[in-house]
């Protein structure tokens, strides 16, 4: 490997590196769903473009790229590309997933299946390609085989990403809370342009960009660091405050206990009368969780329901 990939590819598993730290501490500290969600995103998206882009070179140290031909480097990359797959598939399911747990709503069944059947038709797509390549030389693979393995598999994802996007911008009705509501807008609108202006240079430039390109691959890997600094610096400032200043009410109590910000929260959201999937709703966070922290909170402070609990709470403070 040549200084200069080196340092590109310093570059490519730094920027990964603090994207996925950032995230994972995000949601080691509060546990919100959508924060699993978009860091499995981040993971496999950053997998996939590894296996693209580093698989040829151990492959290439391995058998000796001078001596291989042309058509078995073909070869090697779309085996490449058909091992990568799944990742990208997950990747897009979890970005989707990460849009819609955001603006609090559940992803449809029916667009659950719609995805994984499209995508289960590429990959026999892709399959049908790698066997007629193997049988009859990847020259002999027309031009109509080309667009329907690479450009119609392309615009499928382009499509899927595009749909998470636009579910950030418009879709968010169920949030009551206006800034909230605004900064969910503000990264879509980010990701538009970021996404916009990626595909607008992959397609001035796709003669030149080579699956080796690394400069290229480093503006893959930076590309969501933006919007992971947006997340950790605006949105999650918004979302880690308090539900209300009176939470300070039973500090005390609260201290006294070791309860958590998190338990303080569904402490006072309980009190409020809310059911565990309201509380889900509110916090965005998982039934389970909900339901795990509640039971925390009653070893903690001693009780065996929630009337024993906000009869507790009042009488202690």
């Amino acid at each position: 490997m040549s200084s200069i990939k080196l340092i590109f590819s310093i570059i490519l598993f730094v920027f990964a590196g603090l994207q996925i730290f950032i995230v994972f501490n995000l949601y080691s500290k509060s546990k919100k769903l959508f924060y699993q969600y978009y860091l499995y995103y981040l993971v496999f998206i950053h997998v996939f473009i590894i296996i693209n882009l580093y698989g040829r070179e151990i492959v290439n140290l391995v058998l000796n790229v001078g001596t291989i031909s042309n058509s078995l480097k073909i070869s090697i990359g779309m085996y490449l590309n058909f091992i990568a797959l799944p990742f990208l598939f997950i990747a897009i399911y979890m970005f989707i997933l990460f849009s819609y747990q955001i603006t609090n709503r559940k992803l449809p069944k029916s667009f659950k299946i719609f995805y994984w059947t499209i995508n289960l038709l590429e990959v026999f797509l892709f399959i049908n390609l790698l066997v007629r390549a193997n049988k009859h030389g990847f020259n002999a693979l027309t031009e109509l085989d080309n667009i329907m393995g690479v450009i119609l598999g392309n615009m499928t994802m382009v499509f899927f990403i595009y749909f998470a996007i636009f579910q950030l911008i418009f879709n968010m009705q169920k949030i009551e809370d206006f800034r909230l509501k605004r900064n969910i807008r503000y990264l879509g609108l980010l990701y538009f342009f970021i996404n916009t202006t990626w595909f607008l240079f992959l397609f001035v430039f796709q003669d030149k960009i080579k699956i080796g390109f690394y400069p290229f691959y480093t503006l893959v890997f930076a590309m969501n660091f933006f919007p992971v600094l947006f997340i950790k610096f605006k949105l999650n400032n918004i979302l880690s405050k308090p539900i209300t200043d009176s939470l300070s009410e039973f500090q005390g109590l609260y201290d006294k206990y070791c309860i958590t910000t998190k338990e303080s929260e569904i402490i006072y959201l309980i009190r409020d009368g809310k059911s565990n999937k309201e509380i889900a709703d509110i916090l965005f966070i998982s039934l389970q969780t909900v339901k795990n922290t509640i039971s925390n909170i009653f070893k903690k402070i001693e009780v065996k329901s929630r009337t024993e609990l906000i009869k507790f709470i009042q009488s202690d403070n």
